[in-house]
């Protein structure tokens, strides 16, 4: 039950100096490539201005060398209340993200330190039993007086 893209309706939202069209997009729908009037394929993004965060656009991508100003807006305008609310709730996340990476070097820097601790925990201990086998080898090849060796009558 394949439909005609033009059997979609549209809505038109307009602020009085554009217009903005927006058509209801089905997941069964099989999307095209659409083209711009330099001929390049239109490309949609998101807007993340404080005028207008999170709005989606299309425009030109500028794939084949030439670039125009084709602009259309996908989104309606937003509200005034989502205009304040978005960019705050963007900076909160980008503030967790900042403690979250400076978290993670900490965290870093601790393994860090902990690995060279054990290393030198390591080492101390493989010098310590150097230590003690170098001298307990000085006792086997020390000649002990006649009187005191064992077997010997």
């Amino acid at each position: 039950m394949d439909k005609d893209r033009s059997s979609y309706s549209t809505s038109t939202y307009s602020d009085g100096s554009s217009t903005y069209k927006r058509r209801p997009y089905s997941s069964t729908e099989s999307r095209s490539v659409e083209l711009c009037i330099c001929g390049n394929p239109q490309v949609t993004k998101t807007a993340w201005t404080n005028s207008n965060p999170g709005r989606r656009f299309r425009g030109c991508s500028g794939l084949n060398g030439g670039y125009c100003n084709t602009f259309e807006w996908v989104d309606p305008p937003m509200c005034p209340r989502r205009v304040v609310l978005i960019p705050g709730l963007l900076k909160k996340i980008n503030g967790y993200e900042k403690k979250l990476v400076q978290a993670e070097a900490v965290r870093a820097n601790l393994e860090f330190k902990e690995k060279m601790w054990r290393i030198c925990v390591i080492i101390l201990f493989f010098f310590i039993c150097l230590t003690m086998l170098g001298s307990f080898g000085k006792l086997l090849t020390h000649k002990m007086p006649p009187n005191l060796q064992l077997g010997k009558e």
